[in-house]
């Protein structure tokens, strides 16, 4: 959600190659049990989990988080002063919505595996 709420402001992006080496190299739940199956692990079992992963204690940390993590920061790399600005100014607003007692936890998703060599 926050790349979307700002991505009219950036430049054009490449589209990430499928199964590209990065945080979303493993997304596709049966390309990894293929990878573990190669390796040799046997009894795989892959289960979605949507935990809250907290991006900063204050909204500041969670925007620079934001701003420093995935296409984004690869994005903002060729933006000038005024356009990272004007996404920081927007990001405030997304992110405030996961505003917890522990700070900015919006939900993120993972894999939980368990296989057995």
């Amino acid at each position: 959600e926050p790349y979307e709420a700002v991505r009219d402001l950036l430049p054009p992006a490449e589209p990430t190659p499928a199964n590209a080496p990065g945080p979303f190299g493993l997304a596709d739940s049966a390309r990894t049990q293929r990878i573990l199956e190669a390796a040799g692990w046997r009894d795989i079992h892959i289960e979605k989990a949507t935990p809250r992963s907290l991006l900063g204690t204050t909204l500041e940390e969670a925007i620079d988080q934001t701003m420093n993590l995935g296409p984004l920061s690869r994005q903002l790399r060729e933006c000038d002063e005024a356009t990272r600005n004007a996404v920081r100014e927007r990001l405030g607003p997304v992110l405030e919505r996961y505003r917890t007692e522990e700070g900015i936890a919006p939900p993120s998703a993972v894999w939980l595996v368990s296989a057995k060599a």
